[in-house]
């Protein structure tokens, strides 16, 4: 029988999956014995077992007295996000707090901030960060000069038809409104100004995004090239057909080739020796090997995208690529 303050213990451990410390002795005395023979062991491994936790270092290679760390078992994680849903605030201009122009002051100031920043349109306040009431843009500064208003203060230009979204919209989401509206104004719980979204923003987190996987398939593209018509089918199922870890049992064309593979073919001097590419294999392999890699992250889809020195990297391999293409057309 567990003693209730151990199980308390226990309990406490698999909650917050923090580790406590505790003696041997202790511990021994909470399921009613003193010695550590090999029944009591198997019970209170067994216990422990079962609650997925370990004690270190083992109660039973130290002395009674001495103090161990019981410890909930490593659990199992993953370096992506917890939310699976893609969010506006992924982008870096959704969560800046965007310049703004408040409601009584001139129109000159507000063209100035525009005209200094590069920016189309300005969020417009009563009370700071917190008074949104609408948007100075442009246009609506050209629309109201064609309506004959001659005014020179911020609040006759205004237009209080603006998009709004929170920091957790769902990017989807977000990108029907920016569509629709050509920007959105992004705010806090408390309705302060948290970022702005524009149009070219959401271009660009589109095309940050997505040239990875582009680049990558012309990459892949390129090296079934290097191979097609000068490898034999027997000698790709040799090498890579057979492997215990390559995926597959039997290939029937190149397209059935995982990056590994390619690494595999090429990495072989006598296939090597067939496909007549002017340059130093050891090198061209470790190339390959470094854009495997990059390759995993980008598959994997990892949070943060890969590295500005990984997308160099891959752009500066497929510009080799592309030139040993148009040697070899000659």
């Amino acid at each position: 029988m567990v003693s209730p303050q151990f199980q308390e213990l226990v309990a406490a451990i698999r909650t917050d999956k923090q580790p406590r410390e505790i003696t041997p002795r202790l511990l021994l005395e909470a399921f009613g014995y003193c010695k550590r023979t090999e029944g009591v062991c198997n019970e209170v491994d067994g216990y422990l077992n079962e609650n997925s936790l370990i004690a270190e270092p083992h109660y039973n290679e130290v002395w009674l007295g001495a103090t161990i760390l019981l410890k909930h078992k490593p659990i199992a994680t993953t370096n992506i996000q917890k939310d699976p849903i893609r969010r506006i605030n992924v982008i870096d201009s959704a969560t800046s707090t965007p310049k703004y122009i408040d409601n009584s002051a001139t129109l000159l100031d507000a063209t100035t901030i525009m005209q200094a920043n590069g920016y189309s349109q300005l969020p417009v306040t009563t009370n700071g960060e917190r008074g949104l009431i609408g948007y100075i843009s442009w246009e609506t500064i050209c629309q109201a000069k064609i309506n004959g208003i001659e005014s020179e203060m911020v609040k006759d230009y205004v237009e209080r038809n603006v998009a709004t979204l929170t920091p957790d919209t769902p990017l989807i989401q977000a990108v029907e409104v920016v569509r629709k509206h050509d920007f959105a104004i992004i705010l806090a719980k408390d309705k302060s100004l948290y970022g702005i979204v524009t149009v070219s923003d959401i271009t660009s987190q589109f095309i940050a995004e997505t040239e990875p996987f582009v680049l990558m398939n012309e990459l892949e593209s390129h090296l079934r090239n290097l191979l097609r018509d000068k490898i034999l089918l027997e000698d790709l199922n040799s090498l890579c057909g057979n492997s215990q870890n390559s995926g597959h049992d039997n290939i029937t064309s190149i397209d059935d080739l995982t990056f590994g593979d390619y690494i595999t073919i090429f990495g072989n001097e006598t296939q090597w020796q067939k496909l007549g590419i002017a340059a130093d294999r050891a090198q061209f392999i470790a190339h390959l090997d470094d854009i495997r890699l990059i390759r995993n992250d980008i598959m994997h889809f990892r949070p943060d995208g890969i590295t500005l020195s990984q997308r160099i990297k891959i752009k500066s391999v497929l510009r080799y690529l592309r030139k040993l293409a148009e040697y070899q057309k000659r």
